[in-house]
């Protein structure tokens, strides 16, 4: 009776042993298997994500190549490394108005890298100074966006240069560095200081040039340069633009890219200043 008894607990307990391996294995089964079904349904996810990246990038780079306008030509080697790209020449030859290609070349390379497609054009005009030109020019008024166009941003950059020149002649003939002379890179840095940071007789440097001539003699400077300008567009209460170091350094780098250009262009055959 003992050894039946015994057989009978050790065979319960091996079946109990079997029983708890037995769970064991189907709880890691299902846990496996549910493992399996998550990271399919990951995977399922992710290919779902990319087919609706790939499909917003396709409607994305559609949109783009419906509203965004071609790049520009890339210059030649010689341009690039020669200098300012001349791609815009012919343009600014016959919309330029009489300012020396060299010049408007340097300009624009400053304003917009030579980009028309800037959001201001290739050489940039504000919003006041378009204004301004079709306030003048009533029978050839242009939109913002037209400035985006080569001809027509040329056009109106070098109408309003022309207005400040043509006012530096009126207000201030007794001042040599405001006379056009594009042979002198004081007139240069002083168009590109007024042109740049405001060339009115209200608040520019029209206002600060008959601030200066108005000072007694001891204290007027010998010679009205952009440097003496902007020393004194604080006191002459003038725009603050001109008291900005920024626009006192962008001026002298337009006006030197405009004589190394002019030097480029003599050393090309390129005629560039009249006598």
């Amino acid at each position: 009776m003992r050894n039946l008894a015994e057989g009978l607990v050790a065979g319960g307990l091996v079946a109990g042993v079997v029983w708890y391996a037995t769970r064991d294995r189907d709880r890691a089964a299902r846990e496996r298997a549910t493992a399996e079904r998550f990271a399919r349904l990951a995977d399922a996810r992710a290919q779902l994500a990319t087919a609706i990246a790939l499909a917003d990038g396709a409607v994305v780079a559609g949109n783009a190549s419906r509203l965004t306008p071609p790049s520009p030509p890339a210059p030649s080697p010689r341009e690039e490394n020669g200098g300012v790209s001349r791609r815009f020449d012919e343009l600014f030859a016959r919309h330029g108005r009489g300012i020396p290609v060299a010049y408007l070349r340097a300009l624009a390379q400053a304003e917009s890298g030579m980009n028309p497609y800037d959001r201001l054009g290739l050489i940039n005009v504000v919003p006041i100074a378009l204004s301004d030109h079709n306030e003048r020019h009533p029978e050839a008024r242009f939109s913002p966006e037209d400035m985006r166009d080569p001809a027509k941003n040329i056009s109106v950059a070098a109408d309003h240069l022309r207005v400040i020149i043509d006012g530096f002649r009126r207000h201030h003939p007794d001042v040599p560095n405001l006379a056009e002379n594009w042979r002198n890179p004081r007139f240069a840095e002083l168009l590109t200081a007024a042109w740049n940071a405001g060339h009115s007789e209200r608040a520019g440097v029209g206002r600060v040039v008959r601030f200066l001539k108005a000072q007694p003699a001891a204290s007027r400077p010998t010679e009205i340069t952009i440097d003496a300008v902007f020393e004194a567009a604080a006191r002459a209460q003038a725009t603050s633009h001109l008291s900005n170091p920024r626009k006192l350094a962008y001026a002298k780098s337009v006006a030197a890219a405009f004589l190394r250009e002019v030097e480029r262009d003599a050393r090309d055959g390129i005629r560039v200043i009249a006598a």
